[in-house]
Parts: C-alpha cells; sequence; structure tokens
C-alpha cells in the first residue's frame, strides 16, 4: 500500500472519527441518548469508509484483508436510522428507544445476510477470485446496492418529515426560535441529504455506464467536514430547555370542544391579560408560562388561539411584539435604534425581526421608521 494523500487522509478522518465517537460517549453534555446516537452514527460512518479504502487499495486489500473487503458496505443503511433517531432525540428530550424502532434495523440485517451468503461465508480463495474477476457484481448485487439509495431517499423523506413536525411544534409552543436553534437543525437535515444526492448522482451514473473520474477525497472531505461540525454542535446542543417547552402542553389530546360562548369568554380573557400584562416583551415567553399566568392550561390557550383566531402561539406573540415595535420607530422623541427596539419588545435577533416586521406590514423597520416621522413633519 502506498503512502498517498488520499490514503493518508482517509486514515486521518478514520481516527478523527473515532476520537468524535469516543468523547460523545462519555460527554455529560446534552443528551445522554443523542450523544450515543450520534456516536453509532460516526461509527457506521467510519466503517462505510473503510470499503472506499479497500476499494482504493485493491491490491493491499485482496492480498491482506480480502474477508473485511466489504465489511462496511452495510452500515451505510444505518445512517439513514441512525440520523432519524439522532433527531428526534434532540428535539425531544423524552424520547425513548422502543422495540418498534428495530424494525430500522431489518433493511441492515437482510443486506447483511445477503452479502454473507454471496461472499462472507465463502473460502478466502473465492473472495478473491470474485473481486478480481468482477463476478461479485452480478444484477442481484446491483439491485442490492440500488436499494442502499432508496433507503436514503426514503430516509431523506422522514427526515424533512421531522423537521416540518418539529418547526410547527416551535411555532405552537415558543415565540423564541432562535433560542432552539432552527437553522441549525435544518442545516444538519439539508447537509446530510446532498451528500446522500452527491452518492446518488454518482451511483447512478456509474450504473448506466459513465465512468467519473472524480477524486474520492472530494465526497470524504465534505463528509469530514459535516461530522465535525454536527459533533461541535450537537454536543452543545440544549435539548433540556426545549423539553420543557414542548413536551409539557402536548395534552392536547385531552382538551374538550368549547361551544362559542365559552371560547368567546376565554379569548377576551387571553387577550386582557396580554394587552395589560404584555407578556409578548419577555423574550424568553412560552406557552407554558403564559397560559400559567392566566389560570388555564395550556393545550386550552392552544385551542383558544388556534380556533378563535386562526394564530399559532407564535403568530398571537410575534404580532403584538412588532405593534410595539411600531409604536416605539413612530416616535420622535425615541432615540433608540432599530436593534435596540427590537430587543425591547422581546425579539432575539435581527433578522427574525426584520423577516416578521416586513411579513407583517410589507416594509422594512427602518423604512417604517422613515416613512413614519416623515408624515408627522408634513402635518405639521
Amino acid at each position: 500500500m502506498q503512502l498517498t494523500f488520499t490514503n493518508g487522509l482517509f486514515v486521518i478522518i478514520f481516527f478523527n472519527m473515532l476520537l468524535i465517537v469516543a468523547i460523545s460517549l462519555v460527554s455529560t453534555k446534552g443528551s445522554a441518548l443523542a450523544n450515543r446516537l450520534f456516536a453509532t452514527f460516526v461509527l457506521a460512518k467510519a466503517l462505510c469508509f473503510t470499503t472506499d479504502f479497500f476499494y482504493h487499495n485493491s491490491s493491499f486489500a485482496l492480498d491482506n484483508v480480502v474477508s473485511v473487503f466489504f465489511a462496511g458496505y452495510s452500515f451505510d443503511l444505518l445512517l439513514g436510522p441512525l440520523m432519524l433517531l439522532y433527531f428526534k432525540a434532540l428535539s425531544s428530550p423524552s424520547f425513548k428507544l422502543k422495540r418498534k424502532h428495530l424494525y430500522h434495523l431489518l433493511p441492515f440485517l437482510m443486506h447483511v445476510s445477503y452479502m454473507s451468503v454471496v461472499f462472507f461465508a465463502k473460502p478466502v480463495e473465492s473472495k478473491v477470485d470474485l473481486i478480481a474477476s468482477g463476478d461479485i457484481y452480478t444484477w442481484h448485487f446491483s439491485v442490492v446496492h440500488l436499494l442502499i439509495y432508496v433507503s436514503f431517499v426514503v430516509y431523506a423523506v422522514l427526515l424533512i418529515k421531522a423537521l416540518i413536525s418539529y418547526h410547527k411544534r416551535l411555532k405552537a409552543h415558543t415565540a423564541a426560535f432562535d433560542k432552539y436553534q432552527l437553522n441549525w437543525m435544518l442545516f444538519m437535515v439539508s447537509g446530510l441529504i446532498v451528500i446522500w444526492a452527491m452518492a446518488i448522482g454518482s451511483g447512478a451514473l456509474n450504473m448506466m455506464g459513465y465512468q467519473l473520474f472524480i477524486p474520492i477525497y472530494f465526497y470524504i472531505i465534505p463528509v469530514f467536514a459535516f461530522v465535525n461540525v454536527l459533533f461541535f454542535k450537537g454536543i452543545n446542543y440544549p435539548a433540556a430547555s426545549i423539553e420543557m417547552q414542548l413536551e409539557k402542553p402536548s395534552d392536547e389530546k385531552q382538551k374538550s370542544s368549547l361551544d362559542d360562548a365559552r371560547l368567546q369568554e376565554l379569548l377576551e380573557r387571553v387577550l386582557q391579560y396580554t394587552k395589560s400584562q404584555k407578556p409578548y416583551l419577555d423574550p424568553d415567553v412560552n406557552i407554558t408560562s403564559m397560559s400559567e399566568a392566566i389560570g388555564l392550561p395550556a393545550y386550552q390557550l392552544s385551542h383558544v388561539l388556534n380556533n378563535a383566531l386562526n394564530k399559532n402561539f407564535f403568530t398571537f406573540i410575534s404580532e403584538y411584539r412588532i405593534e410595539e415595535s411600531k409604536r416605539l420607530l413612530a416616535l420622535p422623541e425615541n432615540k433608540q435604534t432599530v436593534l435596540e427596539i427590537l430587543y425591547a419588545v422581546g425579539f432575539n435577533s435581527k433578522s427574525a425581526f426584520n423577516n416578521a416586521f416586513k411579513k407583517q406590514i410589507g416594509r422594512t423597520p427602518t423604512q417604517y421608521r422613515k416613512e413614519a416621522l416623515m408624515a408627522q413633519k408634513m402635518a405639521v
């Protein structure tokens, strides 16, 4: 085996991943289950790389480690399930592994069984002949390989659905998106989908007879970077606080229907509290804290907002914050900057404020302020 740049990169990345696995398993930060799932995901991906390494060094592999030539091949089928379970463990720390989750292992176990029949159970000499002659690459071997790509697509869809569900839960129960790093969760899902798309695209072209002469490091370096970003962000993810915000109001199934009179009575109670106490000015306000202050169950407050106003909690609070910011922006004597105002009305970031303001008013806060002050001057 020659000591080349690519081989050196493989070795560095492989041991880097093993280090990430070890740190994740012993870390006391974040969710312990999420850390274990992430460690297993990284280990599975590291084992997948062994097959790429053996392909890249086929002469060395055939002479020395032919029995494990395809050992990492099946682990591609664990990447989707592990990332999906990791996502669920991050977004809901009450999440626990159950017996039903074992179904995710079926494709992996079936693939291992297939490979045992066509390769692992054969004598060493037969293994060498199968790889050297190319006889291992039968039509059914290609079909099984195609199923790995199908698995990528299936779990990409499941991850997107999980992300959409998480987004809806946030909008129903909190007004502080930035605190829960939704953009990072989006990066996690989209990053994995891009990596899978690269693998599917390359594999599809090869199956159609187009040989791509793209250096292997154009694939393994992005994967290496992606895994390290996930590690450093995920290990510090504030999972426990999400649990408090999202799981407690999840008793919606227990809510009883309200007649119109009762619904209107509760709505007036909610609006009166919001107008007098201005809970929207608190950047950490959530449906749990507000419902407790009003004296309503969280599921009932959510029911009132959804059915009487056709709004979720996030939209309800955001609209009050925008109205308050409009008032402050239009005051000639107010010397606060736009940044100071957005924090004063309860927003956590400039981007979130600007997006919400423009969506509701149709103009940026700066444009609105200029127009409001100009109109006041002209009226004098």
